[in-house]
């Protein structure tokens, strides 16, 4: 790490500076923030919308299923005799006949086989009825928000790499690409290096913003290797693994894009950590032209490297 501290802009990107302790990994392999929140207000809408979708249509079916089978009970409690049958071979018991008829009313369907009889059996019917709506709108406004969600089709290489750069210079790099087949524009890129200083009684976190060769590209069509050249310009300039190892050095990344898809700014973020960080490697390039000069891209091939000599001061 180069010496001279005027080289170092330290600021704090949201994840705080003084610890007691060493830190883990602050950006999870998934894009998750490795924090645990303590005393926040849990939103339900929230969940619901961030979810899996297996676990997210259990929630809805069972929700389905408990609030028909309360107004079921409803039914049989205030008299069950008050529902009446139209057609005499539907022979059910008596809760499983209020169980279909608080369907039918939930669901607003009302086949006319099964009715209400006396005031209060409608009365429950229509307070039913207007729970069932409200339940299918928001049930449908969910739906909508999870699907209409943007989602970032970007993947990045399962490695960071040092490798030689320019004639006299090593760079730090890696490399994404898009996975979907809608063009992701106006493609933005930011490096934070973040380290640990040791204290007597506490560790102070610096993070350092790494200046890229390249930090924005009109359209991700292809891959992207972004890459921070290690001159003597860089705060990195001289840096080793072991370096990085003792620092418990992190690269956060954070990329932004524009979905012309959805019409909105996407973002993407993840980081490295010093195991997954390769000295001496270089990306093998996973696209050609064929003979009719169609560019051909292999998406999975954007992690694939071979062996390389470093040109520059970086220590392998």
């Amino acid at each position: 790490m180069a010496k001279d501290k005027e080289k170092i802009k330290n600021f704090d990107p949201g994840f705080g500076v003084d610890y007691k302790t060493r830190t883990k990994r602050i950006i999870n392999k998934n894009g998750s923030f490795n924090i645990k929140r303590h005393g926040m207000r849990k939103l339900v809408f929230h969940s619901l919308r961030s979810m899996g979708n297996l676990r997210f249509f259990t929630v809805v079916i069972i929700t389905y299923m408990l609030v028909n089978l309360l107004f079921a009970f409803i039914y049989y409690l205030s008299g069950i005799e008050h529902i009446v049958a139209s057609q005499t071979h539907l022979n059910v018991p008596d809760l499983l006949m209020a169980f279909f008829f608080s369907m039918q009313t939930f669901t607003t369907v009302g086949f006319g086989s099964i009715f209400p009889d006396d005031a209060i059996t409608n009365f429950i019917a229509g307070m039913e009825a207007m729970t069932g709506l409200l339940f299918f709108a928001v049930a449908t406004g969910l739906v909508y928000g999870r699907f209409s969600k943007p989602v970032i089709g970007i993947m990045s290489s399962h490695n960071m790499l040092v490798s030689p750069f320019n004639k006299n210079e090593d760079g730090l790099m890696f490399r994404i690409t898009g996975l979907r087949p809608n063009v992701l524009v106006e493609v933005e890129a930011k490096v934070i290096l973040a380290i640990d200083v040791d204290h007597s009684d506490h560790v102070q976190r610096e993070y350092i913003p790494l200046e890229l060769d390249t930090d924005y590209v009109a359209f991700l069509a292809l891959s992207w290797t972004v890459v921070h050249p290690i001159n003597k310009k860089s705060p990195i300039y001289g840096y080793s693994k072991e370096d990085m190892i003792r620092d418990n050095a992190e690269v956060l990344i954070l990329i932004r894009a524009y979905d012309d898809a959805y019409g909105q700014h996407v973002h993407m973020r993840f980081s490295y950590v010093p195991e997954e960080i390769i000295w001496g490697a270089k990306f093998i390039r996973n696209y050609f032209t064929d003979e009719e000069g169609e560019i051909h891209l292999n998406i999975n091939a954007i992690h694939e490297y071979e062996n390389a000599t470093l040109v520059g001061s970086s220590d392998v």
